[in-house]
């Protein structure tokens, strides 16, 4: 069994880390300890539960078997399936919630816990999460993945009181779910690397022993990660140790910056595409940090030297031509753009200035790139032997697409990363080109 706790520490980053989650119970048999959460947390006596019809069928029975042992009035909100994480649904939770729940249950993935996280937020009422799949870093998030208006957008929630991640549940997710956690999971890699490279070219905070206690674990679990495809225990349960270390991670350094990046960016530019996610998001996003991979070794092979800062930063657009083509590139979702890219910088001199920092700290860049590489073909193989995706065009999206989408999707998000240094660098159009 592992256990996280609630705990506050003194980093050598300088700054004061805190988990503030009372509890994060990681094993078999981690749901018979929910019986005592109401009372040990002081939540009250009357709890709404939010699954789905699958889930409600596979645990329901034993969730309100603990909430009853609690002394707890429980109803219940089965999503029909499928369910996505979007107005339609977050009025049917409204519906069923009144004055009179204490306290909210979430058992299920990423859209049953977006939705109560956001919820719970908005209503004041806490809430206990109960995984049953490891498929995503998301439980211990305060942030929710919402559709507003068609656009999946991170919206402001809470983070659960406590999490019961029970591997004799956990064990038997599908393939595909646990693919979508490898996915997740090995999003870091190439997150913590955009994160690195941004803190050297820009200077933005980074910590380092915030992402070595993250790797160590992302290391683990890839380690024993062929055994996911066998229902292993011990592989089930250290990748959900790191997908919930992922969570305490993000609340450490206070965003989420060390588990998405480029790879997060894409994926959500192809949900912006589509209108809807067509996969799992642990899926696309795995096909997604393959990409930036390929795409940091493609950088590798490049002499810094070779670039002329004050000509790339010529080339590139003023504010009025680059407006102009976010409005021709995502049509109405637009001011979702504009509104991420409210502080983009623009002027000539301060991007040369940024070209200039990339190509002086060239041999450093290349440290971090030479430390991930490694990982393109151990993640390839797991994604294989769980049958999933590792390609664009697995996922049903056309090279004109998949080219759209990497030449534009840092535009998603104000954060600074590979695809960023690709375009400072002047190379994203010929790195898109070899796609």
């Amino acid at each position: 069994m592992i256990e996280y706790r609630k705990e506050t520490f003194q980093c050598s980053c300088g700054k004061n880390h805190t988990n503030p989650i009372d509890g994060i119970i990681i094993g078999s048999g981690a749901l018979s300890q929910l019986s005592l959460a109401p009372q040990r947390l002081g939540l009250g006596q009357h709890a709404l539960l939010i699954t789905d019809e699958v889930v409600m069928g596979i645990m329901g029975n034993a969730i309100l078997e603990q909430l009853r042992a609690a002394g707890c009035d429980t109803r219940v909100l089965a999503y029909t399936l499928p369910v996505l994480p979007d107005e339609k649904h977050i009025f049917e939770f409204l519906r069923m919630c009144d004055s009179s729940v204490d306290f909210f249950v979430a058992a299920g993935t990423g859209v049953v816990n977006d939705i109560t996280r956001f919820l719970s937020a908005k209503l004041n009422k806490p809430y206990l999460s109960i995984p049953t799949a490891p498929s995503m870093d998301g439980y211990s998030a305060k942030v929710s993945l919402l559709f507003v208006d068609g656009v999946k957008q991170t919206l402001e929630a809470i983070y659960p009181k406590a999490i019961y991640a029970d591997t004799d549940y956990l064990k038997g997710a599908p393939k595909k779910l646990l693919a979508a956690g490898v996915g997740d999971l090995a999003a870091k890699i190439t997150a913590c690397a955009d994160w690195k490279i941004s803190g050297i070219v820009n200077g933005e905070y980074y910590c380092q022993e915030s992402v070595d206690k993250l790797m160590r674990v992302v290391d683990m679990s890839m380690e024993v990660s062929s055994g996911l495809a066998q229902n292993d225990e011990v592989a089930v349960q250290s990748l959900t140790d790191g997908l919930m270390l992922s969570g305490i991670v993000m609340h450490w350094v206070g965003s989420s910056r060390p588990l998405a990046g480029a790879e997060h960016h894409i994926t959500h530019f192809w949900g912006m595409q589509s209108g809807r996610p067509q996969h799992l998001h642990g899926i696309e996003v795995a096909v997604g940090t393959l990409i930036m991979l390929q795409t940091y070794a493609r950088i590798a092979e490049y002499d810094f030297s070779k670039f002329n800062p004050s000509e790339i930063a010529a080339r590139m657009p003023d504010e009025r031509t680059w407006r102009s083509k976010i409005e021709e590139i995502c049509g109405e979702h637009a001011h979702v753009i504009f509104e991420q890219q409210a502080n983009k910088v623009f002027d000539k001199e301060q991007i040369q200035h940024r070209i200039e920092r990339i190509i002086a700290h060239e041999k450093e860049i290349k440290q971090v790139i030479s430390g991930i590489v490694k990982y393109e073909p151990v993640l390839r193989k797991t994604l294989e032997i769980l049958g999933a995706p590792t390609t664009a065009a697995e996922l049903g999206i056309s090279p004109a697409d998949l080219k759209t989408s990497f030449l534009w999707a840092k535009e998603i998000r104000p954060k600074y990363v590979v695809l960023d240094l690709a375009y400072d660098l002047g190379i994203l159009e010929q790195l898109a080109d070899r796609l």
